[in-house]
């Protein structure tokens, strides 16, 4: 049990020291993207990588996410050769059309998107990396189910360094103009650098060996469920994004996404080990019990304990780091980070859970959370919006965690035999508090109180967690 403590750890910080590192290059070319471009232009820029994840998402038929399951599964080499030329089968389908189908709809895609029929060019221009987006994921996914970490660690270093130093003399350059050509530019190297690993670890071959491919058409039913999922989740963004453009113009949309790309990417520097590591480690066991329960509340435990400490920090530090990190135009997405980090605490716990039905392969199930959950988070998104501004689209994500979180310990509970244990719990009440506490010392606490007192619940948060951990380990290596 301390062991599995220890690996989770490990795999976090991995991930988490990779991911920040994606994170604090991608910040550095938000920076110059930012002061080069305006919050206009990183709004227009948003809109643009929205509709490509939206297109990526829909077009390819769940492969992504199905694939990890369907390789994770197999036991012997033969088998993990026959799945990953599958999965690299299906992606290469999947790609082919999705490129097809964005350049047919170019034209009602730029009316619906950006309100008018001249964006036609910009959707078209896009096609190439919705192809590039698909095939990487499907590669990505040959990564992580035959568990090469190391490889996929590597791949998202060189891709983020990659993309940093071809896109931003683009964006020197040519300003607003280079926008589709970036991303262009970035989809075909992240492509490259993944491909370079994935053919390390399974060399090509396979996409021949169509009576494989015919064999294992479950695949593409077991993804329906996911592109579905996806799909809320690309629309909510999108239609949010749409929403804001349409009421206040793509400035609003650039101050949302400096706040929504803080809080997201910050959090999904840790939470990228859940689909790493904690995704296909689920996988294999493969049974509700008391193993299964243990696997999914040790993850949530160390989650908890590693990243909201972090998450608090954030809040404290924005006053400074939204102005460093983007300009001073964008200071109006400080009071949605408040409130965006907290909600961000919440999401760690329910995307633990909603792992359970994805690794049982319950794609109904995962199905309903994801459309139960985009729902009510687009729903209190645009309430927040309408009754208190930038700050109230923050309100509205957490009040939404809030919602699904309960909705999801319910829902697995009974369909699954989840059993939340004592330890997580206690550890989940005791952060949250901290959390609250910091957005409302944020919120109406100024000068340098507000710099003690926010920082001094930092410290009682990362008091917590040590102290928690220590706990933790020495009484499971006890009970050994």
């Amino acid at each position: 049990m301390q062991e599995s403590y220890r690996h989770i750890l490990k795999y976090i910080g991995v991930f988490g020291g990779v991911q920040g590192l994606t994170l604090l290059l991608g910040l550095v070319r938000n920076k110059v993207i930012a002061v080069l471009l305006g919050p206009a232009g990183v709004g227009l820029l948003s809109l643009c990588n929205s509709l490509v994840r939206l297109l990526s998402d829909v077009g390819g038929m769940g492969v992504a996410v199905s694939g990890t399951r369907f390789v994770a599964e197999r036991q012997t080499k033969r088998e993990q050769g026959e799945a990953v030329a599958v999965i690299r089968q299906w992606a290469l389908l999947a790609a082919l059309s999705s490129l097809v189908l964005t350049c047919v709809l170019s034209y009602p895609l730029s009316l619906w998107v950006f309100g008018d029929g001249w964006h036609v060019l910009s959707v078209l221009l896009l096609a190439p990396a919705v192809f590039m987006t698909i095939l990487a994921g499907g590669e990505l996914c040959v990564l992580k189910g035959l568990g090469y970490l190391r490889w996929l660690a590597l791949s998202s270093v060189y891709s983020v360094v990659g993309v940093l130093l071809l896109t931003v003399p683009l964006y020197v350059v040519f300003g607003i103009e280079a926008i589709e050509p970036s991303i262009m530019v970035a989809s075909l190297w992240n492509l490259c650098a993944v491909v370079f690993y994935s053919h390390k670890a399974a060399p090509w071959g396979g996409y021949g060996q169509w009576r494989i491919f015919r064999k294992y058409t479950s695949v593409l039913r077991l993804g329906g469920a996911f592109v579905v999922a996806a799909l809320f989740g690309s629309l909510t963004d999108m239609l949010f994004r749409s929403f804001l453009n349409v009421t206040d113009g793509p400035g609003v949309v650039g101050i949302y996404n400096a706040g929504y790309m803080l809080c997201m990417t910050l959090a999904g520097a840790f939470y990228s080990s859940m689909e790493t590591d904690y995704y296909p480690r689920l996988t294999r066991v493969n049974r509700v019990g008391v193993e299964f329960n243990g696997v999914v509340n040790r993850q949530i435990t160390l989650t908890l304990l590693v990243v909201t400490p972090v998450l608090w920090a954030f809040i404290v530090g924005a006053p400074l780091l939204i102005p460093l990190l983007y300009s001073g135009k964008f200071v109006e997405a400080i009071s949605f980070v408040r409130w965006g980090m907290v909600a961000m605490s919440l999401r760690g716990v329910t995307l633990a859970l909603e792992y359970i039905a994805l690794s049982l392969g319950k794609s109904k199930s995962y199905l309903l959370i994801e459309g139960v959950s985009y729902s009510v988070l687009l729903l209190s998104m645009i309430i927040g919006y309408e009754l208190y501004g930038i700050e109230g689209v923050g309100m509205g994500m957490l009040v939404s965690g809030g919602l699904e979180l309960l909705f999801v310990v319910l829902y697995v509970g009974k369909k699954f035999q989840y059993i939340p244990a004592m330890d997580a719990s206690l550890i989940f009440v005791f952060q949250f508090i901290i959390g609250l506490s910091v957005a409302c010392v944020s919120l109406l606490v100024g000068g340098k109180g507000y710099w003690l007192l926010g920082g001094g619940l930092c410290v009682m948060s990362v008091l917590v967690s040590v102290v928690a951990f220590a706990t933790l380990v020495s009484h499971k290596k006890d009970s050994a």
